[in-house]
């Protein structure tokens, strides 16, 4: 009877019988290795998916197949950090750093490819690029022009 009641509720919601409706959760669980996003992605309740999966595989294996998507996500993690090129502050290899454009307080100018803070500290200007408080960077202005790596002058200090 138990059988019956339950293929009835698996064929309400579009199922042929329950076994197949558990198989579904059961897979995309496995593929997600969240309930979250087995939630988001079979359309039903967190609620419902942890009650199903609990009763039918029990908490161990659930907890197993989490803790695997955890590792995997670290590793995923991991290489994308690897494979991120090396940045550092002074723009050498930082393909995000910008083009400033620094004019001095007498009027000169200067381009700095990236390497803003280099320059201040070499100039014993303060790096500070609040717009109210032009004294703390003794009265230099700066400007971003572009990024290094969209920029084609030929000028650079």
């Amino acid at each position: 009877m138990k059988a019956k009641h339950l293929d009835s509720i698996a064929s309400k919601i579009g199922y042929q019988s329950y076994d197949s409706y558990v198989k579904s959760i059961k897979e995309a669980f496995e593929e997600c290795k969240t309930i979250k996003g087995t939630s988001e992605k079979t359309g039903h309740a967190q609620y419902t998916i942890r009650h199903l999966l609990i009763n039918n595989f029990g908490k161990e294996w659930i907890e197993s197949i989490r803790k695997e998507g955890l590792v995997e996500a670290r590793t995923r993690q991991l290489a994308k950090i690897k494979n991120k090129p090396k940045k550092d502050q002074f723009g050498d290899k930082n393909y995000n750093a910008y083009v400033w454009e620094a004019i001095s307080p007498t009027g000169e100018v200067y381009i700095i490819r990236g390497k803003r803070l280099k320059f201040c500290k070499d100039k014993g200007i303060g790096v500070s690029l609040d717009p109210y408080k032009p004294h703390l960077r003794n009265y230099w202005q700066f400007k971003k022009l572009c990024k290094v790596k969209d920029y084609n002058g030929l000028y650079s200090v």
